[in-house]
């Protein structure tokens, strides 16, 4: 499917054989992840609406770390690409303004999301990496795997025994219901 990334990944066609999705038969349509409405949906996790619990099916626990790709947090030991030479295509000004249209569209309701429930949000260094960066050279994917082993590690002794929680505590402050009005609007339901 498209992974967050339109006309780079070929979207999926519903196969016949695959069966009908919650009862309704949809053979032959495209299927496309939801990357433009919402990358990071992490209150779909803490909904206890019954249809988005129809979808994403009953909870198993109430601990809850969502991992966020940062791209704007400096791996340790990767300043920029060493074997990058002249300017980039994203480097032009009238791309680089279109790059910030998409990711102004793209980025600002996960931004209120992520804010929103960033007690939940690990946030994983990835600046100076690209999404496509498919072949990057072995010494930047080891700093980007050590940085975020690192990260994770950080969080996760702060944290200590008190992983949070989306037990009864948040229905005291109403995070149920404000969950379930920002999966109702991904989904564009009144």
């Amino acid at each position: 499917m498209s992974m967050s990334v339109p006309l780079l990944w070929q979207e999926v066609i519903w196969d016949p054989e695959w069966g009908p999705y919650r009862g309704v038969k949809i053979d032959g349509n495209a299927i496309v992840d939801g990357g433009l409405l919402s990358n990071f949906p992490i209150e779909l996790f803490i909904t206890e609406d019954p249809m988005w619990l129809k979808i994403m099916g009953p909870k198993k626990q109430n601990a809850l770390i969502g991992m966020l790709i940062d791209e704007t947090i400096q791996v340790p030991g990767v300043e920029s690409d060493p074997d990058k030479k002249g300017a980039s295509l994203g480097e032009l000004r009238t791309v680089s303004r279109l790059k910030g249209l998409v990711d102004t569209v793209t980025q600002a309701r996960d931004k209120g999301v992520i804010t929103e429930y960033n007690q939940f949000v690990v946030r994983l260094p990835a600046k100076h990496y690209g999404t496509t960066e498919f072949d990057m050279p072995d010494w930047k994917r080891e700093a980007l795997v050590k940085a975020g082993e690192a990260t994770m590690k950080a969080y996760l002794d702060e944290m200590g025994d008190q992983i949070p929680s989306t037990s009864p505590a948040f229905e005291a402050f109403g995070f149920y219901d404000q969950a379930d009005e920002v999966a109702a609007r991904i989904l564009g339901e009144p």
